[in-house]
């Protein structure tokens, strides 16, 4: 079935705070860029804005802080039962049943064998909501004590309970739960109306005391909200794609080139749809995205593979639905700032008229040349370090025939030979051994092209053949007190 695109991966990680910001540090809350320096948001007389303040004097949002409950909190849990949004605590967990019928809630929470056992104050139960694709909230309980429980239940995606489920005290650790929290001990947000130009307006959240915070995009010319989407940390180019598209993974033509979309046949349709390209795909292959179309009745279905094309039988309790032709999305330009006084430097959106939109996460480490986000390390500091998805490979390459001589290799995949080559990234990460609560990992650079390598394959040493890929050697660690710290702070 078809789920919706994480593109506002951005936004959740910049404003979901799992650190506690100080309840005493403070800041004038000034930011860097833009006729408005704080691009838009701020402070309420409740509800206060919290911000990565660096060393070098930048600053970039955190999040939000209710100054009345003192605690960090976020919109971006989704919508209640209600039909509001509200601001939620920092919380941690899963609510867990102690009945084989799921009416007796109790909170499981993750331990961790190198992780000190402390819990968060709050667990958020959730109910997965079909049409929506995703779990949304319904209750906010206060962690209690342990009580010793050796099983629990959970409930399914279709609200079932499960089997019984022994519990692994190596990792977890289940806990009474105190009560609840109403809703109404909550800020409650809301989303403007787009404030802005003709082409782009901007969406905040925002709620009765004042606060507000920059969130989405809204596509004035297609009349929907999106959100940028790029290739590549070094992308100076983006469009803005609509968000809640679900993905038609399903194609309703032997060839794979007419995609449909499944969905749950109670359910109505989505406005949009997203597809990638069938066959042989790029890495640098984005996301297309259309309207949803009508209704196919008793369709012959689909699915790709790779380059083949497979038959899929249709779902009784799903509906499937034709999607039109790609919509031309509206174009971005994505420009870090070019502040003289500083190193980090915000990362904005502008469509040559006068929308100025910022990175609610990324920035630009002007010295490092290299897109950086906000990271607490393993030794507590936290700092603006290079982002990139790319990981060493350890424990799997030879240098020499005899396998006698491990390599650690940067694995780039290129896609196909009609491909345009990938850029390489400026730092890979090499994780280590994880000995508290944060990830613990190392930053290098990339270094030259290798040669032949091998690899074990049971006890026979084999060289290893590349497909649709390029091995890079592992330079020396980088040490992370090259990069710039950073204070978590409340606006006052």
């Amino acid at each position: 079935m078809g789920r919706c695109l994480a593109l506002l991966v951005f936004v959740v990680a910049a404003c979901s705070p799992k650190n506690a910001a100080a309840p005493d540090a403070t800041t004038t809350g000034g930011g860097d860029g833009g006729v408005d320096p704080n691009d838009g948001a701020r402070s309420g007389t409740r509800l206060k804005l919290t911000y990565y303040a660096f060393s070098d004097g930048t600053t970039q949002w955190f999040g939000l802080y209710d100054s009345e409950r003192k605690e960090n909190c976020t919109p971006f849990d989704g919508t209640w039962p209600d039909g509001n949004t509200y601001c939620v605590p920092d919380w941690s967990g899963s609510v867990v049943y102690s009945d084989s019928k799921c009416t007796s809630p109790e909170i499981d929470e993750y331990i961790g064998s190198t992780c000190a056992s402390t819990t968060q104050r709050y667990v958020l139960d959730q109910a997965y909501d079909a049409c929506r694709e995703e779990y949304l909230p319904t209750h906010l309980y206060l962690t209690g004590a342990a009580n010793n429980a050796t099983t629990y239940f959970v409930k399914n995606f279709d609200g079932t309970c499960s089997t019984v489920i022994t519990v692994d005290p190596s990792f977890e650790k289940v806990y009474a739960i105190s009560s609840e929290v109403p809703t109404t001990d909550l800020v409650q947000l809301q989303m403007s109306a787009p404030a802005g130009d003709a082409t782009f307006g901007v969406r905040s959240w925002t709620s009765a005391d004042g606060a507000v915070l920059p969130t989405l995009l809204h596509d004035a010319a297609n009349n929907l909200d999106c959100s940028p989407q790029y290739y590549g940390d070094a992308a100076t180019a983006a469009s803005c794609a609509p968000t809640g598209a679900f993905g038609a993974f399903l194609d309703h033509d032997n060839l794979c080139k007419q995609p449909a979309l499944d969905i749950t046949s109670t359910c109505a349709a989505p406005p949009y749809a997203y597809t990638f390209p069938s066959g042989a795909s790029c890495p640098s292959d984005l996301a297309s995205y259309h309207s949803v179309g009508a209704k196919l009745a008793s369709p012959t279905l689909f699915e790709p593979f790779g380059t083949t094309c497979s038959s899929e039988t249709a779902s009784a309790g799903d509906s499937y639905y034709s999607v039109g032709a790609p919509l031309a999305l509206a174009p971005l330009q994505r420009t870090p700032d070019t502040d003289g006084t500083h190193r980090i430097q915000l990362i904005h959106y502008g469509d040559g008229a006068s929308l100025h939109f910022r990175d609610p996460t990324y920035l630009y480490d002007s010295q490092q040349n290299a897109v950086c986000v906000p990271e607490q390390l393993a030794d507590g500091t936290i700092r603006c370090v290079p982002t990139n998805s790319t990981q060493v490979t350890t424990g799997f390459f030879y240098s020499d025939s005899l396998c006698s001589k491990p390599i650690d290799v940067v694995d780039i995949y290129t896609g196909p030979s009609t491909c345009a080559p990938p850029t390489l990234p400026v730092y890979v990460r090499k994780y280590l051994p994880t000995t508290g609560c944060t990830a613990n990992f190392e930053l290098h650079q990339p270094t030259t092209e290798l040669g032949s390598l091998f690899y074990k394959n049971g006890t026979t040493c084999t060289k290893y053949t590349p497909s649709e890929e390029v091995l890079y050697g592992v330079g020396p660690a980088i040490s992370t007190s090259d990069f710039v710290t950073a204070a978590i702070t409340i606006d006052n």
